[in-house]
Order: structure tokens, then C-alpha cells, then sequence
């Protein structure tokens, strides 16, 4: 559903997903349509196709190997300092970030 949401990644435009609360974005028919009809899985586990999806296209635009999805900005917020502290390599880092 990304990728074909995305005809290409240079030409993609944030104007469009405001993103920074649930309170200023409130989800369109189409959004709500897509959310529903959603195939489920657990990310943890690396089980839900979307989150998959979503880590691909992240990657593809950035130009990367891969990418993670982080839910918050607390989560994101540790992940970058944690990773900048250079005390701790990236696969122990994840295990230290909260699954629930």
C-alpha cells in the first residue's frame, strides 16, 4: 500500500502527512479505508507487513540498507543517544528499547 502510495521517492512531499499529533491530523475516508483494511501482524516480531513496508520505503528514500520504525519521539530521542554514545553497539541498543 506505501509503494503504491509513492509513484517516486524524489518527487514525495511531507506537506502532505502532518504528523506531529494525533490531534492535528485527523484521518481522511481513504485513511480510515486503509487502516481497516490493514493486514496485521506484530512488529516485534517483525510480523506485521506493514511496518515491514513502511522500514523498506524509509530505507529506499534515505538510501539505506534498512531502517526501523520508532513509534515515539521518546523512543527515537533514545535510540539517537544511546547510538551516539558509541558505549553501546546497535543490536544491544534495540534490546534495551521498550516493547510495550
Amino acid at each position: 500500500y506505501i509503494k503504491s502510495r509513492i509513484k517516486s521517492y524524489s518527487s514525495f512531499k511531507m506537506e502532505h502527512l502532518d504528523l506531529r499529533s494525533d490531534t492535528v491530523t485527523l484521518p481522511t475516508k481513504e485513511m480510515r479505508s486503509a487502516m481497516s483494511k490493514a493486514k496485521l501482524g506484530d512488529d516485534v516480531f517483525q510480523e506485521d507487513p506493514t511496518v515491514q513496508e513502511l522500514e523498506e520505503v524509509a530505507a529506499g528514500m534515505l538510501g539505506k540498507e534498512s531502517a526501523i520504525f520508532l513509534p515515539t519521539c521518546t523512543m527515537a530521542n533514545l535510540t539517537a543517544i544511546i547510538g551516539h554514545s558509541g558505549k553501546i553497539r546497535f543490536p544491544e541498543m534495540v534490546s534495551y528499547l521498550p516493547t510495550t
